[in-house]
């Protein structure tokens, strides 16, 4: 009698043991995916942000070479500055789609604000809304990157 008691005791406390052991690892791989999934979509809204801030510097950089026959030093740098940060932020991010969107809205959005032609604006509009609706597109999905499900209702620009 007091040897089943002995296995049953030995067989609760493997199984107890067991148990933890698997708890511990499912609990460690979701952990690592939460952590995962929460830098997808920071470095998702840090590329908006980036984006945005390029935006307006290069606003003011091309509307100041346009009236001034010349950049101001301190909006060159913030251009530099401007620029560096979006690629940084870009180079972060885990979606390729978006990452192209981003890149080509930089060089419309560049066409836009420094060229010495006239350029159609809404190009630039367009292609910037693109990447705003793609981005969230990919924060709202579970896995923080837009699927194909997801942009397949959203149009990109021509």
């Amino acid at each position: 009698m007091q040897s089943s008691s002995l296995i049953a005791a030995v067989v609760t406390a493997s199984v107890a043991v067991i148990v933890a052991i698997v708890t511990q690892i499912w609990t460690s791989r979701r952990e690592r995916s939460d952590r995962r999934y929460a830098a997808r979509r920071q470095a998702i809204t840090d590329a908006q942000d980036a984006a945005l801030d390029l935006r307006t510097t290069l606003g003011e950089y091309g509307e100041s070479v346009r009236e001034s026959f010349g950049p101001d030093v301190a909006l060159n740098r913030a251009l530099q500055r401007a620029r560096g940060r979006f690629e940084i932020t870009t180079s972060r991010v885990q979606d390729p789609v978006l990452v192209g969107a981003l890149e080509q809205w930089e060089r419309a959005a560049s066409a836009r604000f420094l060229s010495v032609q006239e350029v159609d604006a809404s190009v630039e509009d367009d292609w910037f809304h693109y990447v705003n609706d793609l981005a969230g597109a990919a924060l709202r999905s579970t896995s923080g990157q837009s699927t194909p499900g997801l942009r397949s209702r959203l149009t990109p620009p021509r």
